[in-house]
């Protein structure tokens, strides 16, 4: 090869380094732009998502400080439009509960205390447990009795299966008493006696309805097979006094129990369990979020708990100034509801810990706590021999509030609180 051929091969080398180079820089300058066009993107979508924000929370504080009704209303709906946060919940509550409108219908009623409660998974059927020694099963939608499940003694706990075909419930003699509830005439199953050594406090079904947990006065959990009525294993005793509470996660992977001071993490499968520590006195109630991340407790100490599921970590209590004495989640997860002895039911926002409003009505301590399937309806039972059902979602308030006010805002009226927002109907939004 003469040097002149060496030259040109160099000369195309060097012209297709050249042309590979200049290609990468404009890719790397492209992606550079693009990268930067998405940064821009999500700048503003954060700062549309924060002004939303602080257009709820501004229309939440104008709703509760304006003396007019009818705008006060509409100002609260259109806090919840703009952004469902705690504080536009707040409003929507206190002013609903101003209208009278939180309450539906009128109480269910026992012939003596109603210790606990429990809804079907479809949400069609109610069970109220207490002292009266019976199980009551009530439609949701007409608030009538189905039947009325007579037991021998006081029945303190009461839990539906995942599919909803059976209903477990324990009794202050003892006794562990399985029903077909998907026949047309509610039937029993199996009746376990001494179930327990003591007094069965609470139940509740694994997900795959394949095994009850049951809780008890005799300070031990124990695990049964549904099929068989058989208990898997031994006792387990960690526990050191009476065990009050149960709850499963819906994920299966663990259950909660509560009563000596202590929360209990049980592994579903090896039945090892971990103490979740901070109660000072004994725990009432126990729950589980919906998407198994978050455990909550009731206690004795006048608080509630919220625990990381992972970790067994607090993150927060919510402070009573009685007892607290049940725990629910509510059906998105965004709420709690705890119910205290001093007669009042709470909703608190799980995000912040704030409370959110407290439900008056029972004259006298509120046991049992339970979300509708929709989420749309909470209930409750007490020792004043009644069940409550309350409107509990920010769409049920939005809906009364919105029947209350039977009108917009004026176009002055939307000036004046929203300025050069885009009018548009409220309540139908």
């Amino acid at each position: 090869m003469n040097r002149r051929h060496l030259l040109l091969i160099l000369l195309s080398l060097f012209s297709f380094i050249s042309f590979l180079s200049f290609a990468f820089y404009l890719r790397a300058e492209d992606l550079a732009r693009y990268r930067a066009e998405i940064r821009d993107r999500g700048d503003v979508a954060k700062a549309q998502a924060q002004a939303r924000f602080d257009l709820s929370k501004k229309l939440a504080a104008a709703a509760l400080e304006v003396k007019q009704n009818d705008v006060a209303l509409l100002l609260a709906v259109e806090a919840f439009n703009a952004e469902d946060t705690y504080e536009s919940r707040q409003a929507l509550l206190t002013l609903a509960q101003r209208h009278d409108v939180i309450q539906i219908g009128k109480p269910l009623e026992h012939n003596d205390w109603v210790f606990n409660l429990t809804l079907s998974p479809d949400g069609e059927m109610l069970a109220t447990a207490g002292k009266d020694n019976s199980v009551y099963l009530w439609d949701i939608k007409t608030q009538k009795q189905i039947a009325k499940l007579k037991h021998t003694d006081w029945v303190n706990g009461v839990a539906f299966s995942a599919d909803g075909k059976l209903l477990a419930a324990g009794t202050h003699d003892n006794v562990l008493t399985i029903w077909d509830t998907a026949a047309h005439a509610p039937r029993k199953v199996f009746e376990i006696n001494d179930a327990h050594d003591s007094v069965i406090f609470n139940l509740a079904f694994a997900p795959d309805n394949k095994t009850l947990i049951s809780v008890s006065r005799d300070k031990t959990v124990r695990v049964w097979d549904v099929e068989k009525g058989n208990v898997i294993g031994d006792p387990l005793t960690e526990h050191t006094d009476w065990v009050l509470s149960a709850a499963y996660s819906p994920n299966g992977k663990f259950f909660v129990t509560g009563g000596d001071k202590t929360v209990r993490l049980w592994d579903a499968k090896t039945l090892k369990s971990i103490p979740l520590k901070g109660h000072s006195l004994f725990i009432h109630g126990v729950a589980v979020s919906p998407d198994s991340s978050l455990i909550a407790s009731a206690s004795r100490d006048k608080t509630a708990r919220v625990w990381d599921a992972a970790s067994g970590k607090q993150i927060f209590q919510l402070d009573h100034p009685d007892w607290a004495m049940a725990v629910a989640f509510s059906t998105d997860g965004k709420m709690i509801a705890t119910t205290s002895r001093d007669r009042l039911v709470r909703l608190w926002d799980v995000k912040s810990g704030k409370l959110i409003g407290e439900l008056k009505g029972h004259t006298d301590w509120v046991d049992g706590v339970a979300f509708s399937v929709d989420g749309d309806t909470l209930i409750s039972g007490a020792r004043d021999n009644t069940v409550r059902l309350w409107n509990a979602s920010p769409r049920a308030w939005k809906e009364s509030v919105c029947k209350i006010a039977k009108r917009e805002l004026t176009n002055d009226e939307w000036k004046q609180y929203l300025g050069d927002e885009a009018h548009h109907s409220i309540c139908k939004g």
